[in-house]
Parts: C-alpha cells; structure tokens; sequence
C-alpha cells in the first residue's frame, strides 16, 4: 500500500480525507504539541516557519511517533455529523436567547418578572405582535386576552394579562427607540 505524508492545516482536514481512502494511501497524524516541542532539536531555536515545520514533521514520521486517525464511517460519521449540528443549534438557541434577554433588559426590564421562562408560548407571541411596553398599553388586557384564545393557549387568562398591562404602564425601559426596537427583536 503506498504511503503519503502531506502537512495538513485545520480548514483541509475534512476533503483531504476522502481522496487518500479511495486511493488506498495510508493517512498517519503527527501531534502539533510534539512539533513544538521538537523544534528545538535541531537548531536550539523554538522559532517556528514553514520551512523549519515539514522537517520536523518528516523525522518525527521516520522515527515511528505518529498515529492513524479515525475516520468514521456509515452510521458512526451519521452520529458525528448529526452530533455537530445537535451542538451547533444548541449554540444557536443560547445566543438567540442571550439576544432576546438583552433586547428585554434594555426595553422592557419588567417582562422577565412576569415571566419567569423567556420561552413561554404566550409571551413570544406579545413580543412577536406587540414587543414595546406602549404597545401593550394600546393593546389593553382583555386584546391581549383575545389574542391568547385565537391562537388556542392555555393556562394564561385575564389576570396575567393585567400584570403586563400594568408592568407596561410603569416601564423603566428605553421609550424612545420603537422603529429599531421593533425590527431588532
């Protein structure tokens, strides 16, 4: 079987893996901490350059210190793919919310003593349709009521409709930003 040794950055990792397995050429991995701390050897010099990089790289290879990756296959790159994307969207839902709970603390500071839970059914869709304290305060409680009952949620009713109405009334938050305010959230 023919062997291959290439210096691979981060960014090429990924396709320059399919290419050698089809072609039977034999992947073998040099751990970057072991480079660094070879360069000394040679010259008494931690500098690092990409002339000095690929001799070290080719001794380390010749004398046996490297390893073989693993490269999962079928099911197994399946449940590394999905496992990525399952912690990209994690990151992505924390950020929205970190967004959400800024936006609030800067507009309406009194919504997160109503709701306990920034996720809450009801209270995404007051900030979808009405996000400003003043609208709330236009809106009213029993609109705000109604529009609970037409998109069918429960648990939520006329009283907690009045905390926001009054929460709205006595709002600290930033007044005179609406237009941006609007489209930010």
């Amino acid at each position: 079987m023919p062997q291959c040794k290439i210096k691979v950055v981060q960014s090429l990792k990924i396709s320059t893996r399919r290419y050698p397995k089809e072609n039977n050429i034999t992947i073998a991995i040099v751990n970057p901490y072991h480079v660094k701390q070879s360069k000394e050897l040679d010259d008494n010099l931690q500098t690092k350059n990409d002339s000095k990089d690929p001799k070290i790289i080719a001794k380390l290879v010749i004398d046996g210190r490297y390893s073989f990756p693993y490269i999962p296959e079928g099911i197994y790159g399946e449940l590394r793919v999905a496992d990525k994307l399952k912690n990209d969207i994690t990151q992505q839902i924390i950020s929205i919310k970190n967004k959400i709970h800024r936006w609030l603390s800067i507009y309406f500071p009194e919504y997160e003593n109503i709701y306990s839970s920034i996720d809450s059914k009801s209270g995404f869709l007051l900030l979808k349709e009405t996000p400003l304290p003043k609208d709330i305060v236009e809106l009213g409680s029993e609109e705000i009521v109604e529009r609970w009952k037409q998109t069918k949620l429960r648990a939520v009713g006329l009283d907690k409709a009045k905390k926001l109405e009054e929460a709205a009334k006595k709002s600290i938050g930033c007044k005179n930003i609406t237009s941006s305010a609007r489209f930010e959230i």
